[in-house]
């Protein structure tokens, strides 16, 4: 655990099955809200073609994924084009942070970090044209293959 600035908490746990080992979650504290966001801390697109790619599978998750908590916690999946890394995002309004403050910390500690975990290798082979899109969707939304080995591919 680290601060970098008076607003912001940076959190790191090493989840060796995620690409570079580790997640990093941020925790903003803006004057209305908490932002949190996990993320790889590593590049995952360095092309424009692999660009396009990681758009489109964030654009899946974002409009494909529904998980219980998104009723407190609204979750996005971001890339950022300019480093390459892929986030999961979420605001917290300070008022539900009072009224489920063991929730929002269990969601920030583990939900964030197990979420963007179990895309990881769907994203990563999908991104870097190991997979097709139709098998990464179908890996995405498939609880059961979900965080596991995708049979036929190596790491």
């Amino acid at each position: 655990m680290r601060i970098d600035a008076s607003d912001t908490l940076y959190l790191y746990t090493r989840i060796p099955d995620v690409i570079g080992g580790y997640i990093e979650t941020s925790i903003r504290f803006k004057e209305e809200h908490l932002y949190c966001q996990s993320y790889y801390c590593q590049p995952i697109v360095h092309t424009e073609e692999e660009a396009i790619r990681g758009a489109r599978i964030v654009n899946y998750l974002n409009m494909n994924l529904e998980y219980d908590c998104d009723t407190l916690f609204d979750h996005s999946f971001i890339l950022d084009e300019e480093n390459g890394d892929i986030f999961n995002g979420c605001l917290i309004r300070y008022e539900l942070l009072d009224e489920f403050f063991y929730e929002a910390m269990n969601h920030i500690l583990n939900y964030s970090v197990q979420q963007i975990s179990d895309v990881c290798k769907a994203i990563v082979f999908y991104i870097h044209d190991d997979l097709d899109y139709f098998q990464a969707t179908k890996i995405l939304i498939d609880h059961e293959l979900m965080g596991k080995d995708i049979p036929g591919l190596e790491d």
